[in-house]
């Protein structure tokens, strides 16, 4: 099968994270993968290395700018009308939108994954009213549209978003790394926690500092950059001996020096720093955000808290115990094994494109020998 994603960005995060990991496994399906994007990155670059043809689009942009949108539209109708791929997949709102507006044009079948709605609750009023809006207005084409939590899908089914026949629910997964025996990672003689996410909005890392403060044999190491880095920097200032801010950097090799993972958020999808802690069967921390429940059951393989300085000091308290950390971390490994690597993320899409190619087949185009 000829699969095209379409994304704006391949730099760091999670909607890319999922692309790289599903191109990756489809390619070694023996299928022909295409990435369009409209800013290269580290991913893009992860990508073709891999031998994925990435394509730009220089107009497919991740703010809202109609007149560079509907420039997006005519270009990305031209790149698919030369590709004439079997189904092409959009990720996240803007890709989403404009994706699916170029295949609907192009009469192509097209799957569109939303990586956690916009508009649930937690987000910033004028923000959920204006992607429920485009939202919305880009699921009366005929795209089907994949949660990836639970709560994602169940959310969307209670406003309607889809009609029931094109909603499909596929968690996130990532791939097996160096499976190989190695030698445990050293570890410091007080607890090490790190938090993988970018330092801007939903992302809660003040939180976290602030819970510090109340734990002081408790390090911190937050891997990722953002608007919001300067302001961090300052709140952890009384306690910047213990706080390590490290920008974008291999997060695996974070995650193996560390004792916890934790995730504080506004709203989430299914983040994949959580499920890349759980790879690396380390137990986590986050607060009681719905779409993490598909992954992080309480006290199974790791913790759920409030989102405030007191709770997340109480949890990271509790894996002060060795064994617990260790019987934690150990079904957070499994639990990744068994529902959320690559393989089991590409087989539900395998399942949705049977779906979505069912429901409309591609349409036969006629050579120009039979034209005339």
């Amino acid at each position: 099968m000829k699969i095209v994603h379409v994304i704006t960005k391949c730099d760091y995060g999670g909607a890319q994270t999922v692309v790289r990991e599903l191109a990756l496994e489809q390619q070694r399906r023996g299928n022909q993968v295409f990435v369009i994007t409209g800013q290269l990155g580290p991913v893009a670059t992860q990508l073709s290395s891999a031998g994925i043809s990435v394509v730009v689009e220089p107009h497919l942009i991740h703010a809202i700018a109609p007149g560079q949108d509907r420039l997006a539209v005519h270009g990305l109708r031209t790149t698919l009308k030369g590709l004439d791929p079997d189904l092409v997949h959009t990720h996240s709102s803007k890709g989403g939108l404009v994706g699916r507006l170029a295949a609907s044009r192009l009469d192509v079948a097209a799957v569109y994954t939303a990586h956690g709605w916009p508009f649930q609750r937690g987000a910033p009023v004028s923000q959920r009213i204006m992607s429920f809006a485009g939202e919305w207005a880009a699921a009366r084409t005929d795209a089907h549209v994949v949660c990836v939590a639970s709560s994602d899908r169940r959310l969307a089914q209670r406003l309607r978003i889809v009609p029931e026949k094109r909603l499909h629910l596929v968690g996130n997964g990532i791939g097996h790394r160096d499976e190989s025996p190695r030698p445990p990672a050293a570890k410091p003689a007080h607890l090490e926690l790190v938090m993988v996410a970018r330092l801007a909005s939903p992302k809660r890392q003040d939180v976290l500092i602030d819970a510090l403060r109340e734990l002081p044999d408790v390090g911190v190491t937050f891997v990722g950059d953002g608007s919001n880095r300067e302001r961090l920097v300052d709140r952890a200032r009384s306690i910047e001996d213990r706080v390590r801010f490290v920008g974008y950097a291999d997060a695996d090799a974070y995650l193996a020096s560390s004792h916890a993972a934790v995730l504080l958020s506004d709203y989430e999808g299914l983040p994949l720093s959580v499920i890349e802690a759980m790879r690396h069967g380390l137990p986590v921390i986050t607060n009681r955000l719905p779409g993490v429940a598909d992954a992080i059951k309480h006290c199974r393989n790791g913790l759920t808290c409030e989102l405030s300085a007191t709770s997340v000091a109480a949890a990271v308290d509790v894996l002060r115990d060795d064994g617990v950390r260790s019987h934690m971390g150990a079904a957070a490994r499994d639990d990744w094994r068994a529902h959320f690597t690559a393989e089991a993320m590409a087989d539900g899409y395998d399942g949705v494109y049977r779906a979505v190619r069912s429901s409309k087949p591609k349409p036969e185009r006629r050579s120009p020998t039979a034209a005339r």
